[in-house]
């Protein structure tokens, strides 16, 4: 080819961004009081003595508080932290001033720390570049040409850490769930409340996404699941033996042979509220095996913040012979 004209233009469009968020969030929620304490009068040798008993250091070194939020920040920085708590500044060995006053309360040992800390680096870059044109070659041929060329990438890294003790720890029940529909359990942001743990006090618990159902045992027959005692699993911790508590036969399954098989109903709970309790065998199921093997899932939304946590499997089998899966599940509550 020998090029006698051409025209030619060429443009190129890039674009870069970068964004670095950071969020820590700790949240103290101070012990609570108890009754006034009496009175208690000392001698000047005894507030020495007991002056001498306080370590601050050591106290502070034991409080559970300061243990997480020593972890933390040593995690996020990679140093050994230490901490002066001012309020505890009574020397060794020199006598307290003051003495107990009758109007004086005692903190309960219940307070507690939840810190939650993110970090989120994104990264995008492109670039376009195109290409037109004619030429005009010596043997009088006109070409109309164009090219293009595209680049992409992005890259996104994301830390989190999550850590509580105290009364803002987020304790775990355990409850056994049929994936009737689905091959695993996965848990919903959304909540509802139940009184899960039969306390009294009704609980914010995830939803079961669809394809999944609490297995529960209406235990007086109203149509409806009253507390955490028609749930396997959050009065003892194991669903699996509260279940095998039902099988009357002694083969390990729970099925017709077993009185209380008609009772069992898989309890559905859709996002807009609805309560279903449906038998088993109108979802064709047959019978639940009670062996189960431990199978630790961590049940995490997008943020990463904990929903639950999968502990064991076991199975369950279908009227038409094929099988399904039971799992074990703590709800944080």
């Amino acid at each position: 080819m020998k090029i006698a004209e051409s025209t030619v233009a060429l443009a190129t469009q890039r674009s870069y961004s970068s964004q670095h968020q950071t969020e820590l969030n700790i949240q103290i929620e101070e012990a609570g009081t108890a009754a006034p304490r009496p009175e208690v009068s000392l001698s000047e040798t005894g507030k020495a003595k007991a002056a001498q008993a306080v370590d601050p250091e050591e106290a502070l070194e034991n409080d559970p508080r300061y243990q997480l939020v020593k972890i933390l920040v040593e995690f996020l920085t990679g140093k050994e932290m230490k901490l002066f708590h001012g309020r505890l500044g009574i020397a060794k060995g020199t006598a307290a001033p003051t003495q107990a006053s009758p109007q004086a309360v005692e903190a309960t040992p219940e307070g507690g720390i939840a810190i939650d800390y993110r970090e989120v680096y994104e990264e995008s870059e492109s670039v376009q570049f195109q290409a037109a044109g004619i030429i005009k070659t010596s043997d009088g041929k006109e070409i109309e040409f164009s090219a293009e060329l595209v680049m992409s990438r992005s890259f996104r890294e994301e830390l989190s850490f999550s850590a509580a003790s105290g009364s803002l720890a987020r304790p775990k029940k355990d409850p056994l769930v049929i994936n009737y529909n689905a091959p695993a359990a996965t848990l919903s942001e959304q909540t509802f409340a139940f009184d899960l743990d039969a306390d009294g006090q009704k609980d914010n618990i995830s939803l079961l996404n669809a394809g999944s159902a609490f297995l529960v045992l209406d235990r007086n027959g109203d149509g409806k699941v009253n507390d955490g005692r028609e749930l396997f699993g959050p009065q003892s911790g194991d669903g699996f033996a509260d279940l095998a508590n039902l099988d009357g036969d002694g083969n390990r399954w729970i099925d017709e042979n077993d009185a209380a098989f008609a009772q069992l109903r898989l309890w559905i709970k859709d996002a807009s509220g609805t309560d279903k309790l449906v038998n088993l065998q109108s979802q064709g199921i047959g019978a639940i095996y009670l062996g189960n093997a431990k199978a630790d899932f961590s049940l995490n939304n997008a943020q990463n913040q904990e929903l639950g946590q999968a502990r064991a499997a076991g199975i369950y089998l279908n009227e038409d012979g094929s099988g399904g899966t039971v799992q074990q599940i703590d709800l944080a509550v």
